[in-house]
């Protein structure tokens, strides 16, 4: 199992997402955050989980399934069911980009980040679009919002 990061190495994730003027580092930063989350998540959830994890690759999406057949994203709200397709997604948008140097983004994927955004107006907030804040920032922020409810499903 990769090395669950601190409270502090967790802060300065956000601050990278935040500074960086990188597309491929705001996806790829933002979903090992994320399968972090859910690393911590099965870890906490599953008695003896280093019998699951010692000697073997898990995949981002095994992982996922594990973690959710354990209550991840379980609130009492099916709202909460809606993010499962989403993170699945940002792991193969993060695929996508580590296994292609030149992978550019089609519209299926900002689809992901148009989603995630849509909690801004659902908040009462502006909702930020790609024309007014660019699409660096629009990536950015959407990254912010599924790690922040990665944190909120982890605990």
């Amino acid at each position: 199992m990769n090395k669950i990061i601190s409270e502090e190495e967790c802060s300065e994730a956000y601050n990278r997402i935040k500074n960086t003027k990188n597309i491929l580092e705001a996806v790829v930063l933002g979903s090992v955050y994320i399968e972090n989350k859910i690393d911590l998540y099965i870890c906490k959830n599953l008695n003896r989980s280093k019998y699951l994890f010692d000697g073997y690759f898990l995949s981002y999406n095994l992982k996922l399934k594990i973690a959710l057949s354990l209550g991840f994203i379980k609130n009492g709200n099916n709202i909460w069911e809606d993010f499962i397709p989403y993170y699945i997604k940002i792991g193969q948008l993060r695929n996508r980009f580590v296994h292609n140097l030149n992978y550019k983004l089609i519209e299926e994927d900002k689809r992901v980040f148009d989603w995630a955004n849509k909690f801004f107006s659902e908040a009462g907030l502006i909702r930020p679009t790609i024309e007014n804040l660019g699409e660096l920032e629009y990536i950015k922020r959407a990254m912010t919002i599924l790690m922040s409810f990665a944190d909120f499903f982890s605990n």
